[in-house]
């Protein structure tokens, strides 16, 4: 089922590429319409509206993955394909130009990080260099809802790990970190600043 499940996912985001090109060149004719007739024409706002089969795909693949725990890592599921699911999720939902896909893909690397955590013992290892160095673009994204879930990625990655197993990812995670502390959107900030006190007790600042 969860082979099913990615390739899925992954026909998803073909049919979401395609789609959004056609999309693209839709609104290009209806902004030279609009000029030539100098009148209203309302355009499509990608960035603010859900998208289709991909982001149900991809909340049926958290789904999955919440369910199985440290298992899904165990029974070599991360690693089927040559990384094949961490791809879809890390190079493709996390740089997508939609917020709410972007959302559901670090709310996916969040289940990730803590069955990968769960399954190491908190020791790093390849799994966690990447979530490490996707999770820095998601803290400092421009929508708060994916940061937000950026920051609950990074509290299961940092949290999950051992603290002398996390000193390599603090240079990249600790500053983006620190100032979502003083976010503007108060969800970030308190999760933020609670993440600061799990991952650090009894440091300020």
């Amino acid at each position: 089922f969860g082979v099913l499940l990615c390739d899925i996912v992954d026909k998803s985001f073909n049919l979401d590429e395609t789609e959004r090109a056609q999309t693209h060149s839709e609104l290009a004719a209806q902004e030279a319409q609009r000029e030539a007739a100098r009148t209203s024409i309302p355009t499509l706002v990608h960035e603010t509206v859900g998208w289709k089969a991909l982001e149900t795909s991809m909340r049926g693949l958290e789904s999955l993955i919440r369910g199985y725990g440290p298992s899904f890592v165990a029974d070599g599921h991360l690693d089927w394909r040559d990384g094949y699911l961490l791809d879809l999720v890390a190079k493709r939902s996390l740089h997508h130009e939609n917020r709410y896909v972007r959302e559901t893909g670090y709310d996916v690397c969040a289940v990730i990080a803590a069955v990968v955590c769960g399954e190491s013992k908190g020791r790093h290892n390849a799994h966690t260099d990447l979530l490490a160095a996707s999770l820095k673009r998601g803290l400092q994204d421009n929508w708060s809802q994916v940061r937000f879930a950026a920051s609950v990625a990074t509290r299961h990655l940092v949290v999950g790990l051992l603290p002398e197993e996390r000193g390599a990812y603090l240079p990249e995670l600790v500053p983006r970190m620190c100032l979502n502390r003083y976010y503007l959107a108060e969800g970030v900030r308190l999760y933020s600043q609670e993440t600061w006190k799990q991952a650090f007790p009894g440091e300020r600042g």
